[in-house]
C-alpha cells in the first residue's frame, strides 16, 4: 500500500506553467504578485480586517504560506463550483452517495420554503430543523414546543438572510436558500462522540475527536491520521481537554476510509462524522472550516505541527490553480504567475509530518 507521502507526490504531479517544472520564476513576478495580493486585500478590506484581528498578522495573499492564510486565500480567490454543492445541505448529500454509497447520511423528511398547513406535526422527537444553506442554524425537538407563532418569524428570517457574505463565504452566498427536517443522530439528552477529519487528495492529516452532549460541555483531543496523540495541540483546561488515556473508537478507520474518497477532489476540506451505534454518519463537509481551538494553541511543538498541515495542503491542487480562468484576464494573470513561482505553498517537503504518517521515525509529541 502506498504510503501518505508517495500519495502526495502522485496527486501533485509536475510543476505547471509557462515555466515548466524547476524553472526559477523571474524576479518581476514577486513585485506584480505583491501588489496583485494587495489589491485582493483592498477588494475585501473589512474581511482581511478582521482576519488580522484575530491572527495578529497582515496576510501574505502573493505567498500564503500558514493554514489561516491559505483559508483566506480560498475565500478571496478560489471559486471552486463545488463549493456551493457542498454548502448545500441537500446537495452535499447527492455529492457522498455518488463518491460513497455506503455511507450514512442523515435522511431528509422534508425539504421546502413554504410550511404547510401540517408543517409543526412534521416536527417530531427524532428529527431535527435546519437551514439548508448554513448547517449551524439548527432547531432540536428540545424547542419544538415553543409553537408556530415563535418558530416560524425565526425561520423566515433564515429565508431571508444570505449567509456567507460577510466571511466571503462564496459558496455559502449561492447555496439555496431552503429549511430541511431531516432524521435526528444525537437526542437532546444523549451524549455524543464525534470526529472531524482534515484532510487532502492525498488523505488524511488531522483527526479531531469530540465529546459531550448537545445541550452541556464538550471535551475535545487531537490525533494524527496514524492514531498517535497530539496534545501540543489542545488546551491546559482539565474540564475542556479528553483523558490522556482516550482511544479512538474502533468506527475511525471506517470513517478515514470514507475521507480518502471523498477527498480526492478537493485540495482541502474538513469532514465530521457522528459515531452512533450503528456505525459513522457523516455530518458535513466543511469547505471553510474555523481553526479557531488549534490557532490559539500555544508553543513550538504547536507551531510545528500546524506548519505541516498547513504545508500538506498544496494550493496547486486548488480548482482555480488547476483551471484558466477563461473570461477573467486579470485573474488569469494572477494564476499564471503563482505558477511560475518555484516557492508556491505547498510545493516543499513535511518530512516530520510524513515519517509520523508513514509510521517511520516518531516525532516528539510535545
Amino acid at each position: 500500500m502506498p504510503t501518505l507521502s508517495k500519495r502526495l507526490s502522485t496527486v501533485r504531479g509536475p510543476a505547471r506553467g509557462p515555466a515548466g517544472a524547476g524553472a526559477q520564476p523571474p524576479s518581476l513576478d514577486g513585485a506584480v504578485l505583491g501588489i496583485m495580493g494587495a489589491g485582493i486585500a483592498l477588494r475585501k478590506g473589512p474581511v482581511v480586517g478582521r482576519f488580522v484581528k484575530d491572527n495578529g498578522y497582515v496576510p501574505n495573499l502573493a505567498r500564503p504560506i500558514r493554514l489561516e492564510e491559505k483559508l483566506l486565500w480560498r475565500k478571496l480567490v478560489d471559486r471552486n463550483p463545488l463549493f456551493v454543492a457542498l454548502c448545500d445541505r441537500a446537495r452535499e448529500k447527492d455529492f457522498v452517495a455518488r463518491l460513497c454509497p455506503g455511507l450514512t447520511v442523515p435522511a431528509t423528511r422534508w425539504m421546502g420554503q413554504v410550511f404547510p398547513a401540517q408543517f409543526h406535526d412534521k416536527l417530531t422527537a427524532d428529527v431535527v430543523l435546519l437551514a439548508n444553506h448554513r448547517r449551524e442554524l439548527a432547531i432540536g425537538p428540545e424547542h419544538f414546543d415553543l409553537g408556530s407563532d415563535v418558530l416560524q418569524p425565526i425561520l423566515y428570517r433564515w429565508l431571508d438572510t444570505q449567509f456567507g457574505f460577510k466571511e466571503a463565504e462564496w459558496g455559502s452566498t449561492l447555496a439555496r436558500r431552503c429549511l430541511l427536517i431531516e432524521d435526528l443522530q444525537v437526542p437532546p439528552w444523549g451524549s455524543y462522540q464525534r470526529l472531524e477529519i482534515d484532510a487532502v487528495p492525498g488523505g488524511p492529516l488531522l483527526i479531531t475527536a469530540i465529546c459531550g452532549t448537545r445541550l452541556g460541555s464538550k471535551r475535545t483531543a487531537y490525533f494524527r491520521a496514524s492514531g498517535a496523540r497530539l496534545p501540543a495541540l489542545e488546551t491546559e483546561q482539565q474540564a475542556d481537554r479528553l483523558p490522556l488515556d482516550y482511544d479512538l473508537p474502533s468506527a475511525a478507520s471506517a470513517c478515514l476510509g470514507h475521507v480518502k474518497a471523498l477527498s480526492a477532489h478537493l485540495d482541502y476540506a474538513r469532514y465530521s462524522f457522528e459515531i452512533t451505534a450503528s456505525g459513522p454518519v457523516l455530518r458535513n463537509i466543511d469547505v471553510y472550516p474555523r481553526p479557531l481551538a488549534i490557532r490559539r494553541a500555544a508553543g513550538p511543538h504547536a507551531r510545528r505541527i500546524l506548519g505541516e498541515l498547513a504545508e500538506a495542503w498544496d494550493l496547486k491542487m486548488s480548482w482555480f490553480m488547476r483551471n484558466e480562468q477563461l473570461g477573467r484576464p486579470l485573474w488569469e494573470h494572477y494564476r499564471s504567475r503563482l505558477l511560475r513561482r518555484a516557492d508556491i505553498a505547498g510545493s516543499g517537503p513535511t518530512p516530520a509530518w510524513r515519517r509520523q504518517q508513514d509510521g517511520g521515525e516518531p516525532v516528539d509529541q510535545g
